[in-house]
């Protein structure tokens, strides 16, 4: 198992939607929101650098047309945010004039802009913005956008694996950890690599990938699909472990099937790809759940289950260890067969973050991660070589470095990955990676496991005088 912990959070695609999709600070949309959300929860939002000044909405849609998966372009407060979700779920479906309301397709539309007479405004779209994928025939049968991005990605995975020569591996891997390299579909729908970045080793092996029947389309206009590939990477544990069997005879599934309605069960969106429906929560000091959370694909379903689980006495679910840098989860639905049935965990399973040096005494997973990330950053810019960028002769300006890392079962770090566009910079982010201080390793169900982490690091050229 592999625990992913991001310290970083990127926008979603670079859509023009200024001039794709009309905004105006007086369509329905706009005020709509200037009367739902007060104007002070807008004052503080931080925009990414070298990023337009605009924030975007997007959402999926179910198979019963219910809104789901409500994000935004960046991250904003949790105040606005949540705002933001509760104010557009009571928004009628209907007066966003989608042509076709459709669960295979993603939807966005710009909400917020920026402006240097009045600040942050609501600055909506007028014409609602829907990305379909490629058509792909292998996973025609999926009905959400989701799935089928997924399946797609697989798919090209699992023929560059059958297709692969393993003698070439090893040489490679030396100079590109897991082979990462980045794909497109282009508007013919032909696999290419993207930027004409290619890899020798799956060159013939892109060119013979059958075309798609279709391109990805923006409001039914072709469009290039981008993706990212790890084909050698080892796939994260799936959910269910063999000492952890779900099972729909113990006391908690039983709880389950009186209070949740078969309409909900029937209605759960769940397929071959997305087979089950988990419960994780937290616990407090005084061992209460909390930040409880459901994958749900429906408000409605997610708000039941929550409910029915803060029914049900803490004391008789088998939790053994309590912590609280610990997430615990388990099934509430699982799809098999093509049936939806109510199966829980007879354990629940346990994650326990990594807990770095100087953190031990956070009071929860949050503080433990924003601990985490201040310690890593601390880190970086006290070993850095802060006089190598003006060594180098790089032109003033900010430069950005991504590093990517792993913290091994013994609490060392391994396998650092540093990407800028300066050779130098990198190797030097890497040795001092390297130098972090030996963590406490995450754990899964009380056996120790690797945690995986990755976070941009800045760095200000400033001119020197001479």
């Amino acid at each position: 198992m592999i625990l992913i912990t991001s310290i970083s959070y990127s926008q979603k695609n670079n859509f023009d939607y200024l001039n794709k999709s009309k905004p105006s600070t007086h369509n329905d949309l706009s005020t709509y929101f200037k009367n739902k959300i007060s104007f002070k929860l807008l004052k503080d939002i931080k925009y990414p650098l070298g990023k337009n000044y605009t924030l975007n909405l997007f959402f999926n849609i179910n198979e019963q047309n219910e809104i789901y998966n409500i994000t935004t372009s960046f991250k904003v407060k949790k105040g606005l945010y949540d705002a933001i979700v509760n104010a557009f779920r009571e928004y009628p479906i209907e007066k966003l004039k989608l042509k076709k309301i459709d669960s295979k397709k993603r939807y966005s539309f710009q909400l917020i802009g920026n402006t240097v007479e009045y600040g942050n405004i609501f600055y909506c779209s007028s014409i609602i913005i829907s990305e379909t994928l490629p058509f792909c025939k292998p996973c025609d049968d999926l009905k959400h956008y989701d799935d089928i991005d997924k399946c797609i990605k697989n798919n090209i995975k699992e023929f560059i694996i059958h297709n692969l020569d393993s003698t070439q591996i090893s040489s490679y891997k030396n100079n590109t950890p897991y082979l990462k390299f980045n794909l497109s579909i282009d508007e013919t729908g032909k696999l290419n690599f993207a930027k004409n970045k290619k890899i020798d080793l799956y060159s013939d092996i892109i060119a013979n990938y059958p075309d798609f029947e279709s391109s990805a389309k923006i409001n039914d206009q072709p469009i290039a699909y981008s993706l990212k590939l790890f084909p050698l990477k080892k796939e994260k544990l799936k959910f269910m472990y063999s000492d952890l069997q779900s099972n729909s005879v113990n006391d908690f599934t039983q709880f389950v099937t009186d209070n949740l309605s078969q309409t909900f069960v029937q209605n759960s969106n769940l397929n071959r790809v997305n087979n089950a429906l988990i419960l994780s929560f937290e616990l407090n000091k005084k061992n209460e759940p909390i930040n409880i959370k459901t994958n749900a694909r429906s408000y409605d379903l997610n708000r039941e289950i929550i409910t029915i689980f803060n029914e049900y006495p803490i004391e008789k679910l088998d939790l053994r260890d309590r912590n609280r840098f610990s997430r615990y989860s388990t099934s509430i639905l699982t799809f098999n067969n093509n049936n939806t049935t109510i199966k829980t965990l007879n354990r629940f399973n346990i994650e326990t973050h990594p807990i770095f040096k100087g953190c031990e005494k956070s009071k929860n997973i949050t503080e433990l991660k924003k601990c985490a990330s201040r310690k890593i950053k601390i880190h970086f810019a006290k070993r850095f070589d802060s006089y190598l960028p003006n060594k180098l002769k790089l032109k003033q300006g900010k430069k950005t470095i991504k590093i990517d890392f792993k913290i091994g079962v013994d609490g060392k770090v391994f396998d650092v990955n540093a990407v800028s566009d300066y050779p130098r910079l990198n190797k030097e982010a890497e040795k001092v990676m390297y130098r972090l201080p030996i963590t406490k390793p995450a754990e899964q169900n009380g056996k120790k496991v690797i945690s995986s982490y990755k976070f941009p690091f800045s760095l200000q050229v400033l001119s020197v005088k001479r």
